[in-house]
């Protein structure tokens, strides 16, 4: 009990430290002295003193040009007024605008090269072979010969001297032959160049110089102090699914050929070519782990000697690479990179998610079960296709990472720019340019409690995974995924089993369990440095091939003692030293038919849900959770233990239900609600202050967290009754009306997206092209505003500062809002007029043309001339957007301008006449003051994304995130009270043309005490 009384006053304690995670500020353009200053000022008086400082390239000069580094020093001079610290990011994932790419593109002796299998070609022998590759850079051919359509690698001959300027001339023998041709390349980046090679030490020394030294050595004096180290989010060093290639350099074929003693055709064609031998297993093992290997010694070392030496923090994240695309990536076992210090987390390019992040939580187990570090972190709040995150949604983005474990320390709310100029994609930073920047300190303050909490307590399981790394090695064939893919995907539908039925568990890699030590009472234990760091009394074996003959022998001991067993898909069946092995396959099948065995075997992923039962009767579950239907998988549950106390974590993973659940306590004592948001405790319920309590019902509100604490004795911290509980106390509760007042602050939209185009010969200028592009609007209600809005044209930018010079025609029924211009015969910089304007929409600052006294009830014209070259026409990239004071509705030919309506109910304003609406808009309603009323709380059931709440004109505290709950009580008239809701959504609606639900999309209440 003295530790959670420590630990509960830690939480409320002024003086405390806690990690406090730092936000993302990104430099996107040649900005303003004063702007840099007052949005920094915006950031420390929310609290922030230290954040990570990236680029983006869409409007800063490229490094490393003057430009640039001015708009650099600027942000740290400005910095270092305020006494803030910088930690500059060089992000060697895209390596665009960073040191990387300027080093790639000069020096080609630094990209990553990548082998992969360009193409196999059949040839019957004997046969005078030859050929002329089109394809650059073949490096091998090797020919094998197939018999009964399978390859005998005996017969395997090296081509390889017989190809010359990329012609190949050779004599086959008799037989049906296949060639495989490889070429080796460096693999272009969507964004930001050529990869860097991160597994070449000379890469390593190149970029550090140029990254770090000499950013120090030319940083002003007056800029230095701001500086406080760098983050570095390095490269996956996985093969490269965009073009089926693995990484390939010369120290990793020695490094084969040294181990394996295999030659480079040997090598090549047992991580391409098809059929498993003991071999080919070393092979294929000792290449992956040579990756992590050589860039543990060759990259990751240096940075952190750099950083030891220049007195310089030196953040270093590994990238989880495609993993987190459509295509998955092969999985790395990262023990060898857990177990460095410099090494403090995984990152990615695109956000975890709960059903998703196998690696982040890989990771975390392995630093945490090496007691290297309590958990790994994460960034945090990546983007979703170019939109911002709200502070709600990178909540639930952090919440579902601590039900596994993981604490997060970065930030970083949208992975876009600051300055938003015309014509620009990307929203604004969430942050800072928006309302939700408003709750940020909220915000941290959740988190820095969270992970204050999660630091404090151990986290180990009695359940293991054994993470089947080298049996994903065996079956990763760049030129062939399908075994692979199968693979993982029953392994992930393994992992989010267990998620799903909140079983606590933990990785362990095939060389941490073959060091396990098993008790006489069936427990394995796994020591570090001569401690325990987990007891496990189950083990789940999913998808795994291959096995240390270690391991196998510890499988039939645990198992003999007592250990329970889960077998999924493959059972082990081969071994690291002898390949296919019929005795281990006896043995295993031997040890799951033996009477009352303790091993189970499930074989298909419909069969999973057997998990519970299985883990069950071993797991002493502190808390069960029971609701009607099959919603009870929606709340994951995760349990922290230590000496007589238990944090449960629960959340709700439903972003749209609200859920009543009876939560079962298992173990005697007293049972606590604890609110990360303020660091308070509260019981239950009041009978909870005096006696046990076994049961009790909490509703949870969509994608609401909820920690309790269960403990032996009461607690002595002073108590508070808690009203984010929904507490059945209370006197009585009212549900307002379902008719509410709504007034947009903002313009609604219409994207227009269908169109006809018809494609002219330009006949004033010799060359180039005519576009016109015809759409319809439907009105059914004419509007007092309305504009029309041009975004921006492929190859040219249509509105903006240099917009005059670009040749564009808008028409509105027949009246031109922007005349024709040609190259050469253009006006000056675009000037106002009194029809075009300048309009905010979406975020974006953008010029738009005023058709309010052109619009007309029924069918409008809008038309969109272009000219351009016939090897550059300009074409409409985005919507044209017609904006004003309307509603939409859906016909039968689509949608139609409608007069707006007069009360709105519960529910999105995306089916009530505003589908693509981006910004802030008001619900108003009058109510009278409860006549017996000590204490009134306000409770929105449900909302998106953000929310203010205001009474009779003055701001009530609310938090953007569940439970959402204002004390109105000292803000209410004797009489009438007028009640404001202030929503604001993000803008996937508007750019994205999508249907997220925003507004008021539940019940408001008010519970009276």
């Amino acid at each position: 009990m003295s530790n959670l009384s420590s630990l509960l006053k830690s939480l409320t304690s002024k003086s405390t430290k806690f990690n406090t995670p730092m936000p993302v500020y990104i430099l996107s353009g040649k900005l303003e002295k004063a702007a840099i200053a007052s949005q920094l000022l915006a950031m420390q008086q929310q609290g922030i003193q230290k954040i990570i400082l990236k680029i983006d390239n869409s409007a800063v000069p490229t490094y490393p040009s003057a430009d640039f580094f001015a708009c650099l020093w600027q942000v740290f001079r400005e910095a270092r007024k305020l006494s803030m610290q910088i930690f500059f990011s060089d992000d060697l994932i895209n390596a665009d605008p960073g040191a990387s790419a300027a080093l790639t593109l000069a020096s080609p002796a630094l990209r990553m090269k990548y082998l992969s299998l360009a193409r196999v070609l059949k040839v019957k022998g004997p046969h005078k072979f030859s050929h002329d590759f089109e394809e650059s850079g073949i490096q091998y051919v090797f020919a094998l010969k197939s018999k009964d359509r399978v390859l005998e690698f005996s017969s395997a001959k090296n081509l390889t001297p017989m190809l010359k300027n990329n012609q190949l001339k050779c004599e086959l023998p008799t037989g049906d032959w296949r060639l495989f041709i490889f070429r080796e390349c460096a693999n272009i980046k969507p964004v930001g160049g050529y990869a860097l090679n991160v597994l070449d030490k000379n890469a390593a020394r190149a970029y550090i110089n140029a990254a770090f030294d000499n950013f120090k050595k030319t940083m002003p004096k007056d800029a230095a102090p701001a500086l406080a180290g760098f983050v570095v989010e390095l490269p996956s060093v996985a093969p490269d699914t965009s073009i089926r290639g693995i990484p390939w350099t010369l120290e990793i074929q020695k490094k084969l050929n040294a181990a394996c003693g295999a030659d480079t055709m040997t090598s090549v064609l047992s991580l391409f070519v098809d059929g498993y031998s003991a071999k080919n297993g070393l092979i294929r093992r000792t290449f992956y782990s040579s990756l992590l290997d050589l860039l543990n010694a060759n990259f990751i070392k240096p940075l952190a000697e750099f950083g030891k030496k220049s007195r310089c923090g030196m953040h270093i994240y590994l990238n989880g690479g495609d993993h987190y695309s459509t295509e998955h990536m092969l999985q790395f076992d990262w023990s060898s990179c857990a177990a460095l210090p410099a090494v403090e987390g995984i990152t990615a390019a695109a956000p975890f998610s709960g059903d998703n992040c196998i690696s982040a939580r890989l990771f975390a187990d392995l630093k945490s079960l090496n007691a290297r570090q309590s958990r790994g972190t994460v960034v945090l709040g990546r983007n979703r296709i170019g939109v911002g995150l709200s502070p709600k949604d990178i909540k639930f983005e952090s919440d579902e990472l601590s039900i596994h474990g993981i604490h997060s320390a970065h930030i970083d709310g949208s992975y876009s720019t600051l300055g938003y100029h015309s014509g620009m994609r990307t929203p604004a930073n969430t942050f800072v340019h928006s309302s939700f920047y408003g709750s940020y300190q909220n915000f941290l303050s959740y988190l820095m409690r969270k992970q204050f909490c999660l630091e404090k307590t151990p986290h180990a399981e009695s359940v293991a995974v054994l993470f089947p790394g080298q049996t994903f090695y065996t079956y990763y064939n760049p030129s062939h995924l399908a075994g692979y893919k199968l693979r993982l995907q029953n392994f992930t539908a393994v992992i989010n089993q267990l998620v799903a039925d909140s079983i606590p568990f933990n990785f362990l890699t095939e060389a941490m369990a073959a060091n396990l030590t098993v008790t006489p009472k069936g427990e394995a234990i796994f020591k570090h440095n001569g401690k325990n760091r987990g007891i496990f009394k189950i083990l789940i074996v999913p998808e795994t091939l291959i096995v240390s003959k270690r391991l196998a022998a510890l499988f039939e001991l645990f198992a003999k003692r007592g250990g329970k067993i889960v077998f999924f898909g493959i059972t082990p069946h081969e071994t690291f030293e002898k390949g296919k092995d019929p005795l281990l396959a006896r043995r295993m099948e031997a040890l799951q038919s033996a009477p009352g065995s303790p091993v189970t075997t499930i074989n298909k992923t419909d069969e999973l849900e057997s998990l519970r039962t299985v883990c069950g009767a071993a797991l002493k579950r502190v808390v069960d959770v029971a609701v009607e239907g099959l919603v009870e998988k929606r709340i994951l549950a995760r349990v922290f233990s230590e000496g007589s106390f238990d944090y449960v974590f629960m959340l709700n993973k439903s972003r749209t239900e609200s859920i009543r659940a009876e939560i079962k306590v298992n173990r005697d004592g007293f049972l606590y609600y604890l609110d990360m948001n303020s660091g308070a405790i509260s019981p239950v319920s009041a009978e909870n202050q005096h006696q046990t309590v076994q049961s009790f019902i909490y509703t949870f509100s969509p994608g609401e967290a909820a920690w309790f604490v269960r403990t032996g004795a009461k607690i002595k911290a002073p108590l508070k009754l808690e009203y984010a509980l929904d507490n059945p106390s209370r006197v009585y509760r009212i549900i307002f009306k379902d008719e509410w007042e709504l007034e947009p602050l903002d313009l609604n939209a219409l994207p227009l997206s269908s169109w006809t185009m018809k494609i002219n010969s330009n006949r004033d200028i010799n060359a180039g092209l005519n576009m016109a592009y015809e759409s319809y609007i439907s009105v059914e209600h004419v509007p007092s505003t309305c504009y029309i809005a041009l975004h921006r044209l492929i190859n040219q930018y249509t509105n903006g500062p240099d917009s005059g010079v670009y040749p564009v025609e808008v028409s509105f029924n027949g009246v031109r809002l922007k005349p024709m211009q040609f190259f050469g015969r253009g006006e000056n910089e675009f000037q106002e007029t009194e029809i075009v304007k300048k309009l905010a929409l979406g975020g974006a600052s953008l010029f738009a043309a005023d058709v309010s006294q052109h619009i007309k009830h029924g069918i409008n014209r809008v038309t969109v001339k272009t000219f351009g070259s016939t090897y550059h026409p300009l074409l409409i990239k985005y919507p044209v957007y017609l904006a004003g004071n309307f509603a939409l509705n859906r016909g039968n030919q689509g949608w139609f301008v409608a007069k707006k309506a007069e009360l709105f109910k519960y529910g999105s304003w995306t089916s009530q006449g505003y589908p693509f609406y981006c910004g802030r808009a008001i619900y108003r309603q009058v109510f009278e003051k409860p006549g017996t009323c000590k204490r009134a709380i306000l409770r929105l059931s449900n909302f998106d994304a953000h929310v203010v709440v205001r009474l009779n004109g003055k701001e009530a505290p609310i938090l953007s995130w569940q439970p959402a709950t204002a004390d109105i009580t000292s803000f209410m008239n004797d009489d009438k009270n007028k009640l404001e809701i202030e929503i604001t959504n993000l803008h996937n609606n508007l750019l994205k043309m999508v249907n997220t639900p925003a507004g008021l999309l539940g019940e408001v209440f008010l519970d009276v005490y």
